[in-house]
């Protein structure tokens, strides 16, 4: 089978529950198939009784370091927009990843569910300790009023 490709893909919205395992690696594979993508935005939210496969014990089994085996390099990405986080370690380790696998990534906006505000320092704190591909990469923290930090 011929892979399918997406030359021509430069901005993807994404709306993924994060305790779906079938639904993140299908972002991921969607991902590596749009080898031009220049912008992501993702939406994510949390619903374990929607999920096909629970992701309960994903990062014990080492998920992301699996995931580098997929070649999945964002070669073009310089903007991410990333909303309605909650600093769980699924949220933060897609952010991770993306930091990681991204050398030209300009900018991160995230922005973080409106009932988890009172996590904004610690996921900051995390988020800013991050290996970044990308050494000019800001991450920048919108607030549900539109106002911006920049890290």
């Amino acid at each position: 089978m011929v892979p399918i490709t997406y030359e021509y893909l430069k901005n993807l919205s994404l709306s993924i529950n994060i305790m779906n395992l079938k639904e993140i690696l299908a972002a991921i594979c969607l991902c590596k198939a749009s080898p031009k993508l220049q912008e992501l935005t993702i939406s994510v939210y949390s619903d374990a009784e929607a999920a096909s496969e629970p992701v309960e014990n994903l990062w014990e089994a080492n998920f992301w370091e699996a995931q580098e085996q997929l070649d999945c390099v964002f070669n073009y990405l310089k903007i991410v927009k990333m909303t309605k986080i909650s600093g769980t370690i699924i949220d933060l380790g897609i952010i991770e990843f993306i930091l990681a696998s991204a050398p030209v990534l300009e900018t991160l906006y995230f922005k973080i569910s409106e009932d988890m505000v009172s996590e904004k320092s610690r996921i900051l704190e995390e988020l800013i300790r991050f290996r970044r591909a990308s050494p000019q990469a800001k991450i920048i923290y919108l607030d549900n009023s539109g106002n911006s930090g920049k890290k």
